[in-house]
């Protein structure tokens, strides 16, 4: 920055404000994402994290101190930097951005900081409550992902005169609504950083972060979509199951599934004590039972009859299944993980039930050829109908089968 300041040519201004942001991107955003990340990980390392537990610090106290106290360094030089950028841009000899203020760039990408650090916190967290390997980092992702984020924001403000977003068949400032958005999208993240704080601190809690989400996000990519195909509650129910789906999936493989957690989660709900019980519940069971729910219901109505299709020969079509096929597929899955979890060797129970979902979804219905949709209902095959009842039935089976299985596993223990 000092040396296109330097330079003192008519145009020097525009580009040390851009060379501002840049370093502000690049410690703030990026670099404060990997130290989120590290803040809980560094206790485990250095053998401090059980102290931390002892202490009587609440969650949200917990928390908001580790992920400001580990940013403080990136923040204090990210400030330095986003002065020089307000007061050296001009918005006005910028293409695109004429539409824009500098306060709402600003605010932007502070709230983009919030987010991606918040992002780092989390998978942290997430990397702890897994039990996964500590001894190496694994910021790469978090890099990763903030260049596509400032990416995608760079190409929004910079969007040459585009100033409105059409959401929920309304038109908005696009200004106003990305800043909404990421203010919303960074508190859901310290949600869920405070959820899964308390589970480390041994808090009870109830399972209603993760459906809640789930409802949000579902009904925030609904907007997006103007389509008349989708009549009545349709668009809506089907948005959900395809929002719950790959989180319960994601839950499930980051939740703890080892024997003591299934019983206890088994005994709970025996002793018909509801509110232990559900404290005791995986976050994704809550979150698979509303994508059944949803697609019970978008199965049964009148204006599914309007999704009816061929499925092209090899394709395996998981959005193009009824949402009901894919709600149960969901529980197969699962429950298959949880199986593998039981057995004699749990550390690989997350690959095998790769390798085996790999087989159920791609290798068997390319054996079986047209009946393949036999093993794996969301298979092609035969002509496929929104309102066809066969393949959730099929559905069901494997379910049941699955079932069985797992109740084989838990009775030489209970």
């Amino acid at each position: 920055m000092g040396f296109s300041a330097s330079l003192r040519t008519p145009d020097w201004r525009n580009p040390t404000a851009v060379m501002a942001l840049l370093a502000f991107i690049a410690v703030t955003v990026l670099w404060g994402s990997s130290q989120a990340y590290n803040a809980v990980i560094d206790e485990i390392r250095e053998r401090t994290w059980d102290n931390q537990r002892l202490s009587s610090l609440s969650p949200a106290a917990m928390v908001t101190g580790k992920l400001f106290g580990s940013t403080a360094f990136q923040w204090y030089i990210g400030m330095l930097c986003l002065i020089p950028f307000g007061l050296l841009v001009n918005l006005d000899a910028s293409p695109g951005l004429s539409h824009w203020t500098v306060p709402r760039i600003v605010v932007i990408a502070v709230f983009a900081a919030l987010w991606m650090q918040a992002c780092g916190f989390l998978a942290g967290l997430i990397t702890l409550k897994s039990g996964a390997s500590t001894g190496k980092s694994r910021v790469l992702p978090l890099t990763l992902l903030g260049l596509v984020l400032t990416g995608s924001l760079g190409g929004v403000i910079s969007g040459h005169g585009e100033s409105t977003v059409h959401w929920m068949g309304k038109t908005w400032p696009a200004p106003e609504f990305l800043l909404v958005s990421l203010a919303l999208f960074t508190g859901w993240l310290w949600l869920g950083a405070w959820r899964l704080m308390g589970e480390l601190l041994a808090v009870r809690l109830l399972p209603w972060g993760l459906p809640a989400f789930t409802l949000y996000l579902a009904e925030y990519l609904a907007g997006f979509v103007e389509t008349t195909a989708w009549p009545g509650w349709a668009k809506h129910l089907s948005f959900i199951v395809w929002v719950a789906i790959p989180l319960a999936y994601f839950s499930a493989l980051k939740e703890r599934r080892d024997w003591i957690a299934v019983r206890r989660f088994l005994q709970t709900w025996r002793a018909e004590q509801p509110l232990q019980a559900l404290q005791s519940t995986p976050e994704w069971l809550p979150v698979g039972l509303l994508a059944l729910l949803a697609g019970l219901l978008v199965n049964g109505t009148e204006n599914q009859a309007a999704f009816s299709w061929k499925i092209p020969d090899g394709f395996v079509a998981l959005l193009a299944l009824s949402p009901l096929t894919a709600s149960l597929l969901l529980f197969r899955d699962i429950g298959l993980l949880y199986c593998f979890s039981l057995g004699s060797r749990p550390d690989r129970a997350a690959s095998t039930a790769l390798v085996y979902w790999f087989l159920l979804w791609i290798l068997l219905p390319m054996l079986l050829g047209d009946w393949g949709w036999l093993a794996s209902p969301a298979a092609a095959g035969a002509e496929i109908t929104a309102n066809d009842i066969v393949r959730p039935a099929i559905a069901a089976a494997h379910v049941v089968a699955v079932a069985i299985l797992i109740s084989t596993r838990l009775k030489p223990r209970w």
